[in-house]
């Protein structure tokens, strides 16, 4: 089936312990991780679909109707524009939210276990291109719970994602993600390639219909149950 076909065999397994790998700063934990997600035959095929979608906005018939289709540009983020083009323009949205809602988010609620309660979450997801006038993307905060980048290739020379504060520079194996927090706590960039096309698959994940304020509350309150909780146990 097309879980053997893609997916990583670790992921398959579903052991939420033994799949993450930390990053460390001198021994201390930075709540990044790195994650086996899918194999080289994914990251291939997906590619070719995309590289074959228009760029900009073009008029398509679908079901014998005019369509506007949004494909390959940098106008969707205003203060950090990316060069890229969303799932849902190539037709895989739904699948690639399928896939999420079984392997990704249930491993984000384990890692992350103040969101452990949370109600299903969603995601907007991209494949982003660096080349040309796209080489870099500067440090900058993710407005999502948590993000997950997985790298789709290795046909270039230079870049990697930057973490300041966690002294981290990233740059997993093709088929490999890195899962990290959203918010000011980990901010990062995409370092410039020197050489040849970077592709990552980006997920921005979020709660279903929630306000970020709403996200935010919650996991302030959760935060100060387990200081109650860990006080309490102190009696």
């Amino acid at each position: 089936n097309w879980k053997k076909k893609y997916i990583h065999p670790d992921l398959l397994t579903k052991d939420w312990e033994l799949i993450p790998y930390e990053y460390e700063n001198r021994g201390i934990g930075t709540d990044i991780y790195c994650i086996p997600v899918f194999n080289k035959i994914f990251c291939d095929e997906l590619l070719s679909i995309a590289d074959t979608a228009p760029e900009g906005e073009t008029i398509q018939e679908i079901n014998g109707e005019p369509i506007l289709v949004t494909g390959w540009g940098n106008t969707r983020h205003a203060n950090y524009p990316t060069y890229d083009i969303e799932l849902k323009t190539l037709g895989l949205y739904s699948v690639y939210e399928a896939f999420m809602n079984e392997f990704i988010y249930p491993l984000i609620s384990f890692i992350y276990k103040e969101y452990k309660h949370s109600p299903l979450l969603v995601s907007e997801t991209f494949i982003v291109k660096y080349i040309d006038d796209n080489k870099s993307l500067g440090c900058h905060m993710d407005s999502s719970l948590a993000s997950v980048n997985v790298s789709l290739n290795d046909r270039f020379v230079g870049g990697g994602t930057y973490f300041p504060k966690q002294k981290q520079l990233i740059q997993p194996k093709i088929g490999y993600g890195v899962i990290h927090p959203g918010g000011l706590s980990h901010k990062h960039g995409a370092k410039s390639i020197l050489k040849g096309e970077r592709y990552q698959l980006v997920s921005f994940c979020t709660e279903d219909n929630a306000t970020e304020e709403a996200a935010y509350e919650r996991v302030m309150t959760n935060a100060l149950k387990n200081v109650r909780k860990e006080r309490d146990n102190k009696k």
